[in-house]
């Protein structure tokens, strides 16, 4: 062998072992930022990665996609329609971009004055959930059972807070209030580094556990405790709240024995999930069903 050739050899051998090193570098780097965006309820690691792919939506209400990710399959289709709570609400809604399956329980919590669109005349259903927006939904379900409670029943209302104590939480911000008062009853919860993440994702394990805390907050009492419903939530820390809610009605899964506990939770089914709460507290005599 040539001496050019023997140098050529060597330098084809650097290349590619400065290529295998990049590569692992790389990988390791972009895996330390998984899940980042998705930060949750509490300050539990093992239970905080959201898949993202649940999260992303045109805003359009693509129907076969939440029946894929949310609890459509699971025998709830209709509970919204045929609750004495949601029955009087009529079928308009300021928003435009309904139609999916969740468009009956996004009217019910418009007229309940519940949720809230992204604009005027936009809800997108299909958007991913941020914390923020979770903490003005339950904080909005709170103080409209409230509003609704039946004689004789008394219901906890959210506490009025001053300071919602976060560094990324402006105080004059339109859910500074909401976050607020849920983290000083301990529905909501923030991290150990005085951060909110109110534009991180909500999965839908940490929802159970937000609606199975609200209402046990509200009422005094914990939804009925229910078996092992489901064989992929068998390492959560939510697992009690996942098999709560499902007992429930409240949440359920998706079918085939699965929950699905780090899918993102999306606009359109948030809806859903505080319309079964509150058709919950109507059935049990707490409160009044919508005029």
């Amino acid at each position: 062998m040539r001496l050019d050739q023997f140098f050529g050899f060597l330098l084809i051998l650097l290349a590619i072992y400065l290529g295998v090193n990049a590569s692992a570098r790389g990988d390791v780097g972009d895996g330390l930022f998984d899940g980042d965006d998705s930060l949750g309820v509490d300050d539990h690691p093992a239970d905080i990665e959201v898949d993202d792919d649940a999260g992303k939506g045109n805003g359009k209400g693509d129907d076969d996609h939440d029946r894929d990710l949310d609890d459509d399959r699971s025998g709830n289709e209709g509970v919204v329609t045929r609750s004495d709570f949601c029955a009087d609400v009529g079928a308009t809604s300021q928003f435009d971009d309904l139609g999916n399956s969740h468009d009956e329980a996004v009217r019910c919590m418009e007229a309940a004055d519940v949720v809230e669109g992204v604009s005027d005349d936009t809800y997108a259903p299909g958007d991913a959930l941020t914390r923020a927006q979770a903490a003005t939904t339950i904080a909005a379900m709170i103080d409209s059972a409230n509003r609704l409670e039946r004689s004789g029943v008394d219901l906890r209302a959210l506490p009025d807070v001053q300071d919602a104590r976060f560094a990324d939480v402006e105080p004059d911000s339109a859910e500074a209030d909401a976050i607020a008062q849920l983290n000083e009853v301990g529905i909501l919860e923030g991290y150990v580094d005085a951060r909110f993440e109110p534009q991180g994702r909500v999965s839908r394990a940490q929802m159970a556990s937000i609606l199975d805390r609200a209402y046990k907050y509200m009422t005094g009492e914990a939804f009925p405790g229910g078996a092992d419903q489901f064989d992929d939530d068998d390492r959560s820390v939510h697992e009690d709240s996942i098999n709560a809610v499902a007992e429930a009605n409240v949440m359920n899964g998706v079918g085939g024995g699965r929950f699905e506990p780090n899918h993102a939770v999306r606009r359109g089914p948030m809806a859903s999930f505080a319309a079964r709460t509150m058709i919950r507290l109507e059935e049990t005599g707490r409160i009044r069903p919508l005029d």
